[in-house]
Parts: C-alpha cells; structure tokens; sequence
C-alpha cells in the first residue's frame, strides 16, 4: 500500500526560503522530504523536518479546512508531493494506513 502512495508521488525542488503552503489557505498536498530541511514559521525554535519525514494534514483535507501552519523550506530542499484530493481518496480506501496515519501526529 505504501509503494502504491509513494509510487503516486511528484518530484518537486523547492529554494529556501518558499513557502509550501500557508495558514488560512486550504490544504492542498502530502509532502515527503528526501533532501534539505522544512520548518513551520509559528515554531521557530522547533526542530525542522528533515528526510524521511511525512507531512500532511488529513482532516484539514478531508474537510476542506484552513490550515493553522505555514511550512517554508530553511533550506534548498527536495520533496515528493502528492495532491489532496489523491491523498484523502488513498487512505479513505486503505482505512489501515489511514490509522497509523493519525496515530503518528
């Protein structure tokens, strides 16, 4: 299941400094990174994301809901997107995934 996620995924490159996606806006892809480092602008002082790690908002998806986070590459950085509509449609088809999933927020 996960090879059939990943498989359905784009490639994109981002700069520092662009923005992924901005609170207020609707939620409009899932996100891997696989090089570089991605961070939220409300959480300065956290630790940022770095490869391997998998970033979406389901319900905010799924609902159509406005994002609370801005996520900004820190650094030149590579991602693998995959749009909301494909993201929300997969694990409302595969109910495990989509589990573990929410488990892991």
């Amino acid at each position: 299941q996960l090879t059939q996620l990943f498989g359905s995924m784009s490639r994109r490159v981002l700069k520092r400094g662009e923005v992924v996606w901005r609170a207020r806006y609707q939620a409009e892809l899932a996100l891997v990174v696989t090089q570089g480092q991605l961070a939220y602008t409300e959480a300065p002082q956290s630790e940022p994301f770095k490869a391997g790690a998998f970033l979406a908002d389901y319900l905010a998806m799924k609902w159509k809901m406005p994002l609370d986070t801005t996520l900004v590459a820190k650094t030149d950085a590579v991602v693998y997107t995959m749009e909301a509509k494909e993201f929300t449609r997969f694990l409302d088809q595969n109910p495990g995934v989509l589990m573990a999933f929410l488990k892991s927020r």
